[in-house]
């Protein structure tokens, strides 16, 4: 990882040199924190378990934490088989139907590197 300048100097069989123009470039290969995963809003309406359980279809989804100095992109996914498979959710779940699901976060920084949260 780093900031990077290259440019190219050619000289001329007499000794004579001159400097190219300069390129930079930034590498980044470090994943970003991915952050905590919770839930706001939510109401458990069982007794206090974990998973919540909930009547409650209508909630969001509350990400903390994450960090990477050139920024981050976050999203969000939902599984349905206990996280064999996840698809594209929001941060607002509304009017879920009866069923057990698994959410996370996906921070993703400008480079391309991604992490995901723990999920709940």
């Amino acid at each position: 990882d780093g900031d990077y300048q290259f440019r190219a100097v050619v000289t001329d069989p007499a000794g004579n040199s001159s400097n190219s123009n300069a390129i930079e470039v930034v590498v980044d290969n470090t994943a970003p924190s991915a952050g905590t995963l919770a839930f706001a809003n939510l109401t458990d309406t069982g007794t206090p378990n974990t998973p919540a359980v909930t009547t409650d279809g209508t909630f969001d989804l509350s990400l903390s934490g994450n960090a990477d100095a050139n920024g981050t992109a976050v999203t969000y996914q939902v599984s349905t088989d206990g996280g064999t498979n996840w698809t594209s959710t929001t941060a607002t779940q509304t009017s879920l139907a009866d069923g057990d699901y698994q959410f996370r976060a996906v921070v993703t920084d400008p480079a391309g590197n991604s992490s995901n949260s723990n999920a709940i």
